[in-house]
């Protein structure tokens, strides 16, 4: 309220996170199969955990964009690698880590599908395609429009945050919406994914567009 934000983060290891993904994993499979098995009995054909599931992991993916890139030191990065190679060595990097806390899920999905569940398929589909070319896209996003940079843990800094910059949240709408139909509709999951990682692919190889992103974190005051 004084014109002023607070910031504090705290780093995590990527197996306790690891650890916990496994855990829900665990636990959406014991549900799937659960639930499975009373809709067996019962005539129905109806997959709930699977959405919901899709929109979790979807929301997972946001957050973890969302951090890309403010608390990058871009400079220090650019003086030694040119614009577009450094930003897809960072994605490279981002993704990697993302797919590492999916893969209990995708295994989940998969022994789920070799058991015969109805919505498995579309779930692997999911975490192998929509979730992660979403999440590409999002880090696209969030760096054009130019987020807030994070340069330090736990200080006072001045508080810049305009309507512009809290757009970068608009791209989880559509990426929630397509992982929630994706999930009742195999289809829908293989082309919306296909999709989304050509359109991801475009932005990530595009010289052009980093060279407009770096101008843009520049007028922003990223060091």
């Amino acid at each position: 309220m004084g014109g002023t934000s607070r910031f504090v983060s705290r780093r995590v290891k990527t197996k306790w996170i690891l650890g916990a993904s496994s855990a829900a994993a665990v636990a959406y499979f014991s549900y799937a199969r659960y639930t499975e098995s009373i809709q067996s009995l019962n005539g129905a054909n109806t997959t709930p955990e699977a959405v919901v599931s899709a929109i979790f992991l979807s929301f997972l993916g946001f957050f973890f964009s969302q951090s890309a890139i403010t608390n990058e030191r871009i400079w220090l990065s650019l003086t030694s690698l040119p614009p577009a190679t450094y930003f897809r060595h960072l994605i490279g990097s981002k993704l990697a880590s993302l797919m590492i806390i999916l893969a209990p899920f995708a295994v989940a999905d998969a022994a789920l599908a070799a058991l015969g569940y109805s919505g498995a398929l579309a779930g692997l589909v999911i975490v192998l395609t929509v979730i992660p070319a979403g999440f590409v896209l999002q880090i696209c996003f969030s760096a054009y429009l130019a987020p807030i940079q994070v340069k330090g843990d736990d200080m006072m800094m001045p508080g810049q945050f305009n309507l512009r910059q809290m757009a970068t949240g608009l791209l989880i709408i559509p990426v929630i919406f397509l992982a929630a139909l994706s999930a009742a509709f195999l289809i829908v999951a293989v082309v919306g994914g296909l999709a989304l990682y050509a359109i991801a692919a475009l932005l990530v190889f595009s010289t052009g567009f980093w060279g407009r992103v770096v101008t843009k974190l520049t007028e922003n005051g990223f060091v």
